[in-house]
């Protein structure tokens, strides 16, 4: 009788200790929004996007990798590359010795007969310890 009697008593305090924890979805890259920002060259809306992606990641630091970013800035080459009328011409994690380091991408978007070409600065923010953009432009 005395088990059955702690058994119920303690059946509300671990019901209420196991909470569970929401798990928000890794976001990918949206083709459509990322298209249509590099297609109007909106800074502030590729920014976003690029900071969302990597904001979501854990770095993975090791010894080939201080920062531990590479393998998630390769999964972003990969996606943006996925994308239709998207075309990944050229990549460096970190091409740019210099402080921060700073990674490159160079994107071709295809509009009908028209292809723009953007590149884009990424970086490590060491003061929040996360990968960032760092600036977009045309070549």
């Amino acid at each position: 009788m005395k088990k059955y009697l702690l058994m119920i008593l303690l059946l509300p305090v671990l019901i209420t200790a196991c909470k569970k924890e929401k798990i928000k979805p890794v976001p990918n890259v949206d083709c459509t929004e990322f298209a249509s920002a590099l297609l109007s060259n909106d800074i502030k809306k590729v920014e976003l996007q690029v900071n969302n992606f990597f904001e979501a990641r854990k770095a993975m630091p090791d010894q080939n990798d201080e920062f531990g970013y590479e393998k998630h800035y390769n999964t972003w080459a990969e996606q943006i590359e996925a994308c239709p009328n998207l075309k990944v011409t050229y990549v460096c994690y970190y091409c740019y010795q210099s402080y921060p380091l700073t990674g490159e991408i160079h994107i071709e978007l295809t509009n009908g007969t028209t292809t723009i070409k953007r590149y884009i600065y990424t970086s490590f923010d060491r003061i929040n310890g996360k990968y960032r953009f760092k600036q977009m432009g045309s070549f």
